[in-house]
């Protein structure tokens, strides 16, 4: 019994960091992200191009911003499919979350090389991926998904 007992229990962990990305980073940055996208037009979408001219000191182009809030859709589907996978016990989710956050890790690093006025905010963007990367390679996590 208590090895049934064993299979059957989530690590809270996995609920936690899979409830996350499924749910905050995935399905809700979705709906905030298309609600911007499709109303490029709007009062909410030019506050935002202001609000990225004070603080970046240019006013990026609305066709520029479209293509960024594009490629933030895609990452949120990403984390959406993975968080989904991670709460079904999926190893290729886990796989897949594993490798994603390795990849905004090299990004986000690449990055910080290139400009360097953005290295504090680099260090913020490197920590939940870090999170991520540190959990799901512990091996009792990968067991979990392995079982």
């Amino acid at each position: 019994m208590d090895e049934v007992t064993k299979k059957e229990t989530k690590p809270l962990g996995v609920l936690i960091l899979g409830g996350f990305n499924f749910l905050v980073l995935g399905i809700g940055s979705l709906f905030i992200l298309a609600s911007l996208y499709f109303r490029s037009g709007s009062q909410s979408f030019q506050a935002l191009l202001e609000q990225i001219s004070k603080y970046f000191g240019a006013r990026p182009e609305a066709a520029m911003l479209k293509r960024a809030i594009l490629a933030q859709m895609v990452v949120a589907a990403i984390f959406t499919l993975s968080g989904f996978g991670l709460l079904l016990r999926k190893e290729i989710a886990r796989k897949i979350t594993v490798y994603f956050s390795f990849l905004i890790v090299f990004l986000t690093f690449g990055a910080a090389i290139l400009n360097g006025a953005i290295v504090r905010e680099a260090f913020l963007q490197i920590i939940y991926p870090g999170i991520l990367i540190f959990y799901f390679t512990h091996k009792n996590v990968e067991k979990y998904f392995k079982e």
